[in-house]
């Protein structure tokens, strides 16, 4: 007699989708850094993010509803989005852009929203642990693929299309260390494997930002690093800035091009105008009429700056492309993850470095942005109370699952 005809077909499916999700979540992790088309498109880790997406609408999980309730803090801007871009393309229907853009802003929407409810279920089933195999391959990847690369010079760029792009993803990845050590570790089973594993994703992280030359993703990440100092003692920190240095040679050894980023450090500590480059910032927040303050000038070509570039800085591009009321809209959706970060240990030092870094540059359409959006809200909304996050978590989907 087959043993499998004595578990239950709920159990069974309850594996099964366990295993699915786990299996999603690493291969998205994994193909994060790897850029093998030009930014601003679909590239490979969209495959999996976008399975994520068709899968979630068939599972019956009780956390969907805790879910869906809070991503309505950013429904009014997606719903603003749409309607402004929609209409501009009613009047110049040649402008693409803008359809591309309003897709771009419901993918976000439905992709953060599937995200949480993944979360929920790999981390309540007990497997987040292979999130650390997922980071595994993403470091792998981002260190020997070769991405398409926007901009061509000496500031190395890995897998990424471009330097901004691998600083900024360094910030990402010590985020999500500090959330793994301060809320989800103590909480798991710690392994060899999950410890070497943590050690890699700081030094990389720090390494991402160094070969990137970004200072703003330098100051995002002395942001996150000034709290998890503050919880791991300088002790590790000595041991974290060794495993840097040697990293860091073997990696010139291996890759010598790195080596010609040294020039570039050193032109951009003699530059320090970081605030300037007003060509860049506030030299493209133009509007033609000045009702489009109000409304904004749309996402589209048509109304582009005078260089044809956007403004260098996600608020600022906020502000001109979707005016006043797209900016207090999206300000609604950031204070409500402000105000969740405060619940997690740790969080507001991670809002506060992401947000610096969107000062000056435009990350909020990076994918790994949203899935730690995505993995923060999860992991606060769900603690609000007294119990712990995987007790909380566990009674929500036993009551929701059928």
């Amino acid at each position: 007699m087959n043993l499998q005809t004595y578990i239950p077909v709920s159990s069974r499916r309850n594996n099964l989708k366990e295993f699915y999700f786990t299996v999603l979540m690493v291969l998205s992790l994994a193909f994060l850094p790897v850029y093998l088309l030009p930014s601003g498109g679909l590239q490979l880790v969209d495959v999996f993010l976008i399975i994520v997406v068709i899968s979630i609408p068939f599972v019956h999980d009780k956390f969907k509803d805790l879910a869906l309730n809070n991503m309505m803090y950013l429904a009014p801007y997606t719903i603003w989005v749409i309607v402004v871009n929609l209409i501009y393309f009613a009047c110049n229907y040649h402008d693409v852009m803008l359809l591309k853009k309003t897709l771009e802003a419901i993918y976000i929407f439905v992709l953060t929203y599937s995200l949480m409810v993944l979360f929920s279920i790999v981390i309540s089933s007990n497997k987040f642990n292979y999130f650390y195999i997922g980071a595994l391959f993403l470091i792998l990847f981002a260190f020997t693929i070769k991405g398409s690369a926007d901009m061509q010079g000496v500031r190395f760029v890995f897998s990424f299309n471009n330097p901004n792009q691998m600083g900024y993803f360094g910030i990402i990845i010590m985020s999500f260390v500090l959330v793994l050590t301060t809320t989800l570790q103590p909480k798991l089973k710690s392994t060899k494997f999950t410890t070497i594993m943590l050690y890699a994703m700081v030094v990389c992280a720090h390494l991402f930002v160094v070969f990137s030359c970004s200072r703003a993703a330098l100051g995002g990440i002395l942001i996150v690093d000034s709290y998890y100092v503050f919880k791991i003692g300088w002790k590790k920190l000595l041991l974290y800035a060794l495993l840097a240095i040697a990293v860091s040679l073997i990696v010139c050894i291996i890759k010598p091009d790195v080596i010609d980023i040294v020039s570039r450090m050193q032109d951009r500590i003699v530059v320090m105008d970081v605030l300037g480059r007003t060509d860049r910032q506030f030299d493209r927040m133009i509007f033609k009429h000045d009702w489009q303050i109000v409304v904004g000038v749309g996402s589209g070509l048509t109304e582009a700056a005078p260089d044809g570039l956007e403004v260098h800085n996600a608020w600022g591009s906020t502000f001109r492309v979707y005016g006043i009321v797209g900016f207090v809209l999206l300000f609604i959706w950031i204070m409500r993850i402000v105000l969740l970060s405060c619940l997690l240990e740790g969080g507001i030092f991670i809002t506060m470095a992401l947000f610096l870094y969107n000062f000056f540059h435009n990350g909020f359409r990076f994918r790994s942005f949203w899935m730690l959006i995505a993995l923060i809200m999860c992991l606060t909304l769900v603690t609000k109370g007294n119990r712990t996050f995987l007790e909380t978590i566990q009674t929500f989907r036993k009551k929701g699952t059928r």
